[in-house]
Parts: C-alpha cells; sequence; structure tokens
C-alpha cells in the first residue's frame, strides 16, 4: 500500500509533464513523457488496469463502467472538466502496454493515452506515455 500511494503522487506528475493533445482538422499533436518510480511494476500496472482509481489519479471523476480493465473493449465513463467522457481500453499487452481511447461526449476530440510499463529492477520502474 506504501508503494501504491507512491503511483498515486507521481503518476499525475507524468500527466503534468505532457501537455493535453488533441487532433484538430490535419495537425495531430504528439507528446511524450517518461518517469522512474520507486515501486513494483505489478503496482503501477495495477493503477493503469483500474478505470476508478486511474481516474482518480489523472484528475477525472469516475462515474460507471467497468472498473477492471483487462482487454480491448473494456469502457467506462468518466467526467474530464464537468465533461461526461467514454473511456474505452483499445489494445492491451498484459502487464507491459496499454492503450486507452477517450472520447468527451461533444465529440470535439479523441485523445489516445499508451502507456508502457517497463520494469527496470524489483523496485524501480520506467513508465512511459504517449499522449495523440
Amino acid at each position: 500500500m506504501k508503494h501504491l500511494n507512491k503511483i498515486l503522487f507521481v503518476v499525475p506528475l507524468i500527466f503534468l509533464l505532457t501537455t493535453f493533445a488533441s487532433a484538430q482538422d490535419q495537425n495531430i499533436v504528439t507528446n511524450q513523457g517518461e518517469i522512474t518510480i520507486n515501486t513494483k511494476s505489478k503496482n503501477v500496472w495495477k493503477v493503469l488496469t483500474n478505470s476508478k482509481k486511474y481516474a482518480k489519479v489523472i484528475g477525472y471523476k469516475w462515474k460507471s463502467g467497468k472498473k477492471d480493465v483487462g482487454q480491448a473493449g473494456d469502457q467506462a465513463i468518466m467526467y474530464l472538466l464537468e465533461q461526461q467522457t467514454n473511456y474505452e481500453v483499445t489494445f492491451i499487452e498484459p502487464g507491459e502496454k496499454i492503450t486507452v481511447k477517450l472520447v468527451p461526449s461533444t465529440a470535439e476530440y479523441v485523445n489516445e493515452k499508451t502507456w508502457v510499463v517497463i520494469p527496470i529492477d524489483k523496485w524501480s520502474t520506467r513508465v512511459m506515455l504517449t499522449d495523440i
């Protein structure tokens, strides 16, 4: 639990280090970032594959849907900046990589986030984020 609390503090830093990416017309912005966290990779994975915990860490408000996401097609509803947003897992390699698509109810944009979890050693994990 001690390490999970560190994740809940550090993962938002990833979000802050990367800017919000959106696609407008033909201009697609891609942002990438990475951070090393002093915890086991399985602890990071537990946050990334629980939509309710993920929402809390990223600063969204979880509303409904599948909490434990483990396969492509798993979905949840979250609120981002007071706007209902559909969260859907589009790709997953268990323990290693997960891609989620975020589509607000207004469909003004589609945001795709790919998280890659790389164990460095027993107590350290590199987390990479690509945000399109």
